[in-house]
């Protein structure tokens, strides 16, 4: 697992991570963006950085299992749902399983 993040002023803003899962797929194992930094830009940015990372790498896919509430951020990042995941820390709340095509993909603004 690879871990990549956005500092500003050696403040860490965010930070994701990144599983190779083999065939050319990835897992974005973690996205966190530090509460005060929500809504400037720096989870689109990671997620560009992501995308561009497992291009790099020659990487095809970035699958993601989703919080409910953050799908449609995933959504504008190019991904779509393709099911669901049970959660492993909450029994009974099921996640969004969400992929994202890297060579058809560009993050939203």
């Amino acid at each position: 697992m690879t871990f990549y993040a956005a500092e500003l002023d050696g403040m860490i803003l965010g930070f994701y991570a990144l599983e190779p899962l083999g065939n050319k797929n990835f897992e974005l194992d973690a996205l966190f963006v530090e509460p005060r930094s929500i809504g400037v830009g720096v989870g689109r940015t990671l997620m560009q950085h992501a995308v561009e990372q497992v291009r790099a790498l020659g990487g095809v896919t970035i699958q993601i299992v989703s919080d409910p509430y953050a799908e449609s951020f995933y959504r504008k990042a190019g991904a779509r749902r393709i099911g669901e995941r049970p959660s492993g820390s909450i029994p009974g709340r099921v996640l969004p399983l969400m992929q994202i095509d890297v060579k058809q993909t560009e993050v939203q603004s």
